[in-house]
């Protein structure tokens, strides 16, 4: 396919009057127009599957565990005159532990929602924060290196690598069966790699482009975020032997 913008207009001279064709190829232009379009629409999908699967998870959790301690609470209302003491501290204590699951699962979902800290310490940071809260919930060792970067990145970069890793973390914890997490950063020739290593189960590679079209494993979303900061994503894994993610985005 060739696309040719065409100008034609009238030059008159003395008594005669000529006409001028100009022919600018705008291939290149119109292709790189068309690809940007195509990965903002596709960004637009993910991040409206990403809504969904927040909402899901706020009525299956937060939502649930609030009508449960509304229905509990008004239970003891109805029972303070006609029970025992220590009825009713069990009842309380049962809306308490309520309290506290909502609060931790609240949290963790201000954290999938707003990287900690990336605004200050760049992504660097706000990965050792998540990775901390992360190591926490699932028992999965995670190794960041280097313990710093002296470079910060533009901002579309530093949220693109983020959220990423969060992606690449989500899968270990939810399908790798890891034990061990690497998550390494190396800038080299005005470009910044990063690469995501678990030692879990792996998978077939060649079943890779089935996967991408399942929402729950995020390797469309990953891809769809490292072409919109102008980077690239590749996925290598093997039965038996881990995933390793690798990204390189120019800077």
């Amino acid at each position: 396919i060739c696309w040719l913008d065409v100008d034609i207009s009238s030059i008159k001279y003395e008594d005669k009057i000529a006409v001028q064709c100009l022919l600018v190829d705008s291939t290149e232009s119109r292709l790189a127009h068309q690809k940007i379009l195509s990965i903002s629409n596709r960004l637009a999908k993910v991040e409206e599957t990403e809504r969904h699967q927040l909402a899901d998870i706020l009525h299956d959790s937060v939502g649930e565990n609030l009508t449960a301690l509304s229905i509990a609470l008004n239970v003891i209302k109805t029972q303070l005159n006609t029970h025992p003491v220590e009825e009713l501290q069990e009842r309380i204590n049962d809306c308490l532990e309520l309290v506290r699951q909502t609060g931790e699962r609240t949290r963790s979902l201000m954290y999938d929602l707003h990287p900690v800290g990336l605004e200050e310490d760049g992504v660097l940071g706000a990965l050792q924060i998540y990775c901390a809260h992360i190591a926490y919930r699932s028992n999965i060792k995670i190794t960041i290196q280097p313990e710093e970067l002296i470079f910060r990145f533009p901002e579309t970069i530093e949220i693109a690598l983020f959220r990423i890793a969060q992606e690449a973390l989500n899968n270990v914890v939810k399908h790798a069966h890891a034990r061990q997490v690497l998550i390494n950063f190396r800038v080299e020739a005005e470009k910044i790699y990063m690469l995501v290593k678990d030692d879990g189960d792996g998978f077939d590679t060649d079943l890779l482009k089935k996967l991408a079209k399942q929402s729950h494993w995020g390797i469309l979303s990953m891809q769809e975020r490292a072409e919109s900061a102008g980077g690239l994503l590749k996925v290598e894994s093997k039965v038996g032997c881990g995933t390793s993610i690798i990204v390189e985005v120019p800077f």
